[in-house]
């Protein structure tokens, strides 16, 4: 059962192949339009798929203090 659910909740990600450029890039764009909670939880999305980059760290935290 547990295998299923893990399938299912990854299976977007490997359908639509997004990867963490694709999610960062998308959290910029959001936090142009001051659509700020759908930009941190788009970096959110990059910082898991790319735990060592930096810039996504920073751009998430300034959208936490807004």
């Amino acid at each position: 059962m547990k295998n299923i659910l893990v399938i299912l909740l990854l299976l977007p990600l490997v359908s639509f192949g997004q990867t963490a450029e694709d999610f960062f890039n998308s959290g910029k764009v959001k936090d142009s339009l001051k659509d700020f909670k759908g930009a941190i939880s788009d970096y959110s999305k990059s910082i898991e798929l790319d735990p060592d980059n930096v810039d996504h760290y920073t751009r998430r935290g300034i959208q936490s203090i807004i």
